[in-house]
């Protein structure tokens, strides 16, 4: 099912908001190549995609939590690093079905993560960085 931005995912911040949206619109592709029955290669090359921006992403994020002092900084950058590790690992999953349907306990690992990344971690975690946020300009970047 499509994932469509609500104000709930907000954070108050443009730059941040931005990459959540464009993390939504990839989360999106990843679910319609899988629910369109693209082979592996597609649904890959949408998870490849998915994974090298959420690095840079997670990457940026970091650079404002620090440039905040954000005092639950190591916390949330150790959630960011095991995000990271489970897509790269399911990444490495998919990329292994090349050239064969991928296994419906790949597709629901995979689509599970995305959404529990979604709600998790973006309602749960990003949100804490809320009040901080809030003393900046919407703009800030870091």
């Amino acid at each position: 099912m499509t994932i469509l931005w609500r104000s709930q995912l907000n954070t108050g911040n443009q730059t941040i908001d931005a990459e959540h949206r464009f993390l939504v619109c990839l989360i999106n592709t990843v679910e319609l190549a899988i629910r369109t029955g693209e082979g592996a290669e597609v649904i890959g090359d949408a998870v490849a995609q998915l994974s090298n921006y959420t690095r840079d992403h997670f990457d940026h994020e970091e650079r404002i939590m620090v440039a905040l002092k954000y005092p639950r900084y190591e916390q949330h950058r150790a959630a960011h690093a095991a995000l990271k590790a489970r897509l790269q690992e399911l990444s490495r999953e998919v990329a292994a079905c090349a050239g064969k349907e991928l296994p419906k306990e790949s597709i629901d690992k995979l689509m599970a993560l995305l959404r529990a990344w979604l709600i998790d971690h973006i309602i749960k975690e990003d949100s804490l960085m809320k009040p901080m946020l809030a003393k900046q300009d919407p703009r800030f970047a870091g």
